[in-house]
């Protein structure tokens, strides 16, 4: 109990700008075969290059969304503020978390979705980035 069983890692690195406020997906994911249906699996997205883009001076949101299979698991708001009015935001690494119970020994699969929450712009992930690409880990942990 307590040790880590199993390592799936999964990288997405082409640019991505979701301009609609339905979750979309960002084509980051990974799947995982539990060994043991009582397993945790624990998560972790790391994005380059995120954020969200609005012109003309307001603020800009979006959401992340990470879901196993269909059902959503865990939500980040993502807001960047404009001070200078020209609607340049700047990118930068964004991480999630998320220790999850989804107490099946069936192929599971983590997806990152992604939404714009303002009225208008959208969010990226993977601009400017040199690095490789985003990418989520996923890691089986006994019990």
């Amino acid at each position: 109990p307590g040790h880590v069983i199993q390592v799936v890692n999964g990288t997405y690195a082409t640019s991505v700008t979701i301009s609609t406020s339905s979750y979309t997906n960002s084509g980051l994911a990974g799947v995982i075969t539990p060994k043991f249906s009582n397993s945790k699996i624990m998560i972790v997205v790391n994005m380059v290059g995120a954020g969200a883009v609005i012109s003309g001076g307001n603020d800009a949101e979006g959401q992340f969304q990470l879901i196993r299979n269909s059902t959503s698991i865990l939500t980040s708001h993502q807001r960047s503020y404009d001070y200078g009015g020209s609607g340049t935001i700047q990118f930068s690494s964004q991480a999630l978390s998320w220790l999850d119970s989804p107490a099946t020994t069936s192929a599971t699969t983590y997806t990152l979705q992604m939404k714009r929450f303002s009225s208008t712009g959208s969010i990226r992930m993977n601009q400017d980035q040199g690095t490789g690409g985003s990418n989520i880990t996923l890691m089986e942990i006994a019990q």
